[in-house]
């Protein structure tokens, strides 16, 4: 369930990084 959030966290830090 970790994995999922961080994909996601990934997938919107890459708009912002």
């Amino acid at each position: 369930m970790l994995q999922v959030l961080f994909r996601e966290l990934r997938k919107r830090n890459t708009d912002r990084w």
